[in-house]
Formats: structure tokens, C-alpha cells, sequence
């Protein structure tokens, strides 16, 4: 393992010893480098110590470091005493040879510590590294002067995490695969991750249903955060913006859900999922709306109460409500088609009872309002279609409207 370090100018070009501690830990060192008491703790691990000098430092400083620790495996990395971003980041990831780093940034110069965070962020990403300490010696005057190292690796994972809680919040999505990284030491910061994670997953296989749920999830574990607001002070602010754009996913019905769910898509521009997920849900409350006088409100009941309903078909739910679609409710604005062959492939599900005339024919009545008939006709046709087969769509408002207008029509059935 690597440890990274620093060497600044000390006071009046030295360091002075200073009783040396870490934070909860009684046992303490007389040193005037910090490094000293670091190296100690993980002198089994360590296999190189690399110092950053500037030319000041390596004239002033690093003479009395080089001869007190002559047996250290030291390298030393020269940086400018103006260092930049641009120039450090090339300098810290030239040198991270190892999968496993310790970084001290306790004499870190002071245009660097902000920059350095991010250099570290950016490194781990390239060099496919894991930073397991940050430490941080801060120095105490009372009641007699003394350095207490701290390992800040938490605030910075933590940071980490609030990065990916901004990305999701703004895209609903977690780009980043290094994601478990930063939550590799918190089972609650991992479990609401992993719930993020899981319905980029569900939205990319289109699984309706169990992207809602991933949602109630979602929002479950981001409560279970807000309410330690003393452990994750960096994240309740993003983690209540969450909650509060998905809670309306997670209220009401699993109908009112799905709906949420698309109107949710919709404002972050997902139109291809909401306009599948708006197909299928539409079908679902099509085929819903002919047993709801069985008091079953919604098609997983349906497929829950008639298990044989799963095996009738793969694609059930796709060609009966096709067929209601086209045969029974002339959604393409034409008088009602022969369904006499078609129907027979059905003849199941009226030999059971599921659904009879009266039931279909009081459906169709519900589209007997011609801009309903059209929208859903238009929504299928010059949209759903394209979509299905990689056609461009250039108007974007026109598929936004059409699927609101859809929306409403389902719900409303």
C-alpha cells in the first residue's frame, strides 16, 4: 500500500515536536512529523511513502524528515510551489502504482485540499485504485500544544455519495459504476444506492411494476438516512429533495402509482420509457376495467387471482388487449370489426366467467367520446409505433402531450 504525503515550510522554515495522537486513541508520540505517528499504525502495510516537496520544502524541511526516517522506502514527487489542479492531477495519478492508497493531507498547502479531494475522486475512477485513509493532523493549543490525527476517509466517501444523490436527483439515474466503493463501509448508504441502481435497472428492461417498487424503496431507504441527521449531515439536504420528487410515486393505488411513475419520466425528458410504460399501462387497465366488478383493481390482481392467466400466453396481456383494441373497440375510429375468428382464441376466458359482452360492450361505450378514441388512435399509430421500430421522432412536445392525454384517459377508465 502507498502513502501519500506532504511537506510544507514549517514554522520558520521547521517543525517542532508536538505530542502526536489519533482522534479516540490515548496513546500518543513526541515527533514534529506527523507522518511518523501514520507510518507507525500502518508500517506493515506500507510499501512506499511518497512525499509531494516544492523547492522550499525540499531546502528547508525535507533534509531533517530525510535523515530521522533514512530507512522509509521514500519517493519524492516535485510539484511547483504554485502547484495547479492541472498540474497536480497528472503528477498524483503518475505515480499510484498500487490498488490500495493512504493519503495525509495534514501539511497540505492551502490552494490544494479542495483540489486534491476531487484529484482523489478522479484518480480512484482512473486508476481503478481505493483510497482506504484520509488522514488530517490539526493542531491544538490548550492546554499545551498537540497534533490530533484524524481520518476524514468518511466525509469524503460521503461526499462521494452526494455527488451520485445530485446525479439521480437530476437524471434519475446513477451513472457511475464505482458507486459500491463509496459505500462499501455503510450498509444504509449502500442499501440506498443499490435501490437506485436497481431501478435504473428496472427502467432499462422496462419491468413497469418493479420500478415502482424500486421507488417505494427508494424513498424508504432515503427516510431511513433523513432521520439520522447528526450521521449524514452532508446528504439530508439531497436526500430530501429526493423524497420529495418521488414520494407522489409511492401514495395512493398501484394504479395512481404507475402514474406518478410516467408523469415523473416525462419531466426528465425520458420519453421512450414513459411512452412504454404508458402502452402498458394503458393495456393493463383495459383488460383491468372488464373484472373490476370482481373487485380486483389492477392487472397483477387479475393475474394473481387467475394464476393459469401466466401460463395462457407469454404475451397475454399484449394480444387480448390488442384485440379489444381492434376487434371489440374500434379504437382506429372504424365501426366495430368481425371478431368472430379472434374471439374463439379467447373462448377460455369466457367459458370461466372472466368477462362477457355486457362487460366489453360497456367498455367500448367508454370511448364513445371521439377525441378520446382519436388520442389513444394517435398515441399508438403516429408515436408507440415509431418508437417500437426506431423511427425519429421530431416533435417531442407533441409525444409529451399525447402521453399526458393518454394518461388521463387511462386513469379515467
Amino acid at each position: 500500500m502507498q502513502y501519500f504525503t506532504f511537506l510544507g515550510m514549517g514554522k520558520d522554515g521547521k517543525y517542532n515536536d508536538l505530542l502526536t495522537s489519533f482522534k479516540e486513541e490515548e496513546l500518543s508520540l513526541k515527533t514534529p512529523f506527523v507522518q511518523e505517528a501514520i507510518y507507525k499504525k500502518h508500517k506493515s502495510q506500507i510499501n512506499e511513502v511518497c512525499i509531494f516537496l516544492t523547492p522550499k520544502a525540499r531546502e528547508l524541511t525535507y533534509p531533517v524528515f530525510k535523515e530521522r526516517f533514512s530507512e522509509w522506502p521514500v519517493t519524492i514527487i516535485d510539484i511547483s510551489d504554485n502547484c495547479s489542479f492541472e498540474e497536480f492531477i497528472p503528477l498524483l495519478i503518475e505515480n499510484i502504482r498500487d490498488e490500495k492508497i493512504i493519503v495525509d493531507v495534514t501539511h497540505c498547502f492551502r490552494s490544494i485540499p479542495i483540489r486534491l479531494l476531487m484529484a482523489m475522486t478522479y484518480a480512484e475512477q482512473m486508476k481503478n485504485t481505493k483510497i482506504d485513509h484520509i488522514y488530517y493532523g490539526q493542531m491544538f493549543s490548550d492546554p499545551r500544544q498537540k497534533v490530533v490525527i484524524e481520518d476524514i476517509i468518511k466525509d469524503y466517501q460521503l461526499q462521494k455519495v452526494s455527488v451520485y444523490l445530485s446525479e439521480f436527483n437530476d437524471t434519475l439515474a446513477i451513472s457511475s459504476s464505482n458507486w459500491e466503493i463509496a459505500a462499501e463501509q455503510n450498509k444504509e448508504i449502500k442499501r440506498f444506492l443499490k435501490a437506485m441502481t436497481d431501478f435504473n435497472r428496472m427502467i432499462e428492461l422496462c419491468e413497469f411494476a418493479n420500478a415502482v417498487k424500486c421507488v417505494t424503496n427508494i424513498v424508504r431507504q432515503a427516510k431511513n438516512i433523513r432521520n439520522k441527521p447528526d450521521q449524514y449531515t452532508l446528504l439530508v439536504p439531497m436526500v430530501n429533495k429526493i423524497i420529495d420528487k418521488l414520494e407522489k410515486c409511492t401514495e395512493g393505488s398501484l394504479r395512481h402509482q404507475k402514474a406518478e411513475l410516467i408523469r415523473l419520466l416525462l419531466k426528465h425528458r425520458k420519453y421512450q420509457i414513459a411512452a412504454t410504460f404508458t402502452d402498458q399501462f394503458f393495456r393493463e387497465e383495459l383488460i383491468g376495467k372488464l373484472v373490476l366488478k370482481r373487485g380486483i383493481a389492477s392487472f397483477e390482481e387479475l393475474m394473481d387471482e387467475y394464476p393459469f392467466l401466466r401460463h395462457y400466453e407469454d404475451s397475454f396481456a399484449y394480444k387480448f388487449s390488442q384485440y379489444l383494441m381492434n376487434c371489440e373497440l374500434a379504437m382506429d375510429g372504424s365501426n366495430k370489426k368481425d371478431n368472430s375468428g379472434v374471439e374463439q382464441k379467447f373462448n377460455r376466458l369466457f367459458d370461466r366467467g372472466l368477462f362477457n359482452q355486457q362487460d366489453i360492450d360497456q367498455l367500448y361505450n367508454r370511448f364513445d367520446v371521439e377525441a378520446d378514441r382519436e388520442a389513444v388512435n394517435n398515441f399508438f399509430k403516429n408515436y408507440r409505433n415509431k418508437l417500437n421500430h426506431g423511427q425519429s421522432i421530431q416533435d417531442s412536445k407533441g409525444l409529451e402531450e399525447i402521453i399526458y392525454k393518454v394518461l388521463d384517459i387511462t386513469e379515467s377508465l
